[in-house]
């Protein structure tokens, strides 16, 4: 476990000035190994904080910054996910950059892919259950 531990502060730190050996190194190393995992497990089941996926429970508690993992695509489903093994789908979505899906999927949008014409119809979250790949 311990060289779990040094390869994931080795991770965290790389690029920084106390990459390595320095004494803020040694206390986070000791904080990962000693109380970083019971306090994810403890947020993770804290049943006040109403968001369910991991890492929003993470950033409404501090552990994570709350904007931190944006991406600048935003997909149109033509086909509701049915398959968790195939995630995420190849084929049944449309990806359009942010500035420009805001417009074309605001809902009664309607965009065409190979000759289909697919009507925007509303925001979802889809959440995979069973088994992954």
């Amino acid at each position: 476990m311990e060289i779990f531990h040094n390869k994931l502060m080795n991770c965290l730190t790389r690029g920084t000035p106390w990459y390595g050996e320095g004494q803020l190194y040694q206390r986070q190393l000791t904080y990962v190994r000693t109380e970083l995992l019971s306090e994810i497990t403890k947020c993770a089941l804290d049943s006040t904080i109403a968001k369910v996926p991991l890492s929003e429970k993470l950033a409404n508690s501090g552990f994570l910054p709350m904007f931190g993992f944006p991406t600048r695509t935003r997909e149109l489903f033509t086909k509701i996910p049915r398959d968790a093994r195939n995630w995420p789908p190849k084929h049944d979505i449309i990806d359009r950059e942010l500035d420009i899906a805001i417009s074309q999927f605001a809902p009664g949008s309607e965009i065409i892919k190979y000759k289909l014409v697919h009507t925007a119809c509303g925001v979802a979250q889809f959440i995979l259950l069973g088994p992954e790949k």
